[in-house]
């Protein structure tokens, strides 16, 4: 079991991307020599911000190849997710991918504020968002998008530099896969990416589980 503390984002709940993070950090503390490769998030309660989260680790199965853990994150009582983690030995095998979208370098792509400057600016949760930078790619010529929603290019990267350690990497990494989902998905519906006051004010979502 660890106790983690909670981040101090204005949220009516707490983010899912801390829940799903820590989850990773301790589910891969209790696992040697495999390193974590999938993650999927069932958020059942909305947690307390401010009060810290603990995380109960059962180990499912270790295997030659794969281990696998259930975390568990409780306030008190309150069950407020599970998670299944595999970590597996890194071998050599096939791999494909879709290529990568022509996306502007990011550099040249405005950061979050500065897009929602049109909007009235970001609201509260950004406002005290500071571990993570993003910017917008302005356009994608040619994208393919993957489902109903039109391809949205995000840059994203850590405000500090991470240490080496993988498992703090990929917990950082689902950390930052929770942002502009929402935004992303309602496009189709007439949103403007970027525009997170917006957001706020006519949609009302959350995440029911979180897969990586």
């Amino acid at each position: 079991v660890w106790t983690c503390r909670t981040d101090g984002l204005r949220l009516p709940q707490l983010f899912g991307g801390q829940l799903v993070g820590q989850s990773i950090v301790a589910a891969g503390a209790s696992v040697e020599g495999k390193a974590v490769h999938s993650t999927h998030t069932t958020f059942l309660r909305g947690g307390v911000p401010g009060r810290p989260v603990d995380f109960h680790v059962e180990r499912l199965r270790d295997g030659r190849t794969i281990s696998t853990r259930e975390v568990s994150a409780r306030q008190g009582d309150r069950l407020l997710c599970r998670t299944v983690v595999s970590c597996a030995i890194e071998l050599a095998g096939l791999t494909d991918a879709r290529p990568a979208p022509a996306t502007p370098p990011p550099e040249q792509c405005p950061t979050l504020a500065e897009v929602a400057e049109a909007d009235g600016g970001l609201g509260e949760f950004w406002e005290d968002f500071a571990s993570i930078e993003v910017r917008l790619a302005p356009d994608l010529p040619g994208a393919i998008a993957h489902s109903a929603s039109p391809a949205n290019g995000v840059w994203m990267r850590s405000t500090e530099r991470l240490p080496d350690d993988p498992l703090v990497q990929r917990a950082a990494l689902a950390y930052a896969s929770d942002l502009m989902l929402m935004s992303t998905a309602v496009t189709p519906h007439g949103h403007v990416s970027g525009h997170e006051r917006s957001l706020a004010n006519r949609w009302d979502a959350v995440s029911l589980d979180h897969t990586m």
